[in-house]
């Protein structure tokens, strides 16, 4: 994971621990229960930087939380932006 983005870094670990049991998340979602300090722990990097990295998520429309709610996260929309990623080397 150490030479991957922040971006694919923290998107692989939002699907990976996305939750889409039905009962839990809306259609199309993923719900992620980890705070941005146990995110940053799992990715190796700092909360603020994962906090940032978030916010960017959240305007691009990958995701959506707020405060002391669980991430919902948009999975096909997250795998499509991690594939161009990849693509185009970033």
């Amino acid at each position: 994971m150490a030479r991957r983005s922040a971006d694919e870094r923290i998107g692989m670990l939002l699907l990976e621990h996305a939750d889409t049991d039905p009962r839990q998340a809306p259609r199309g979602f993923g719900m992620v229960t980890r705070t941005h300090a146990e995110i940053a722990q799992a990715a190796a990097m700092t909360r603020p930087h994962v906090s940032v990295t978030l916010g960017r998520f959240r305007r691009r429309g990958l995701i959506r939380y707020r405060r002391h709610e669980p991430i919902a996260v948009e999975i096909d929309r997250m795998r499509l932006y991690l594939e161009r990623l990849n693509r185009a080397g970033l």
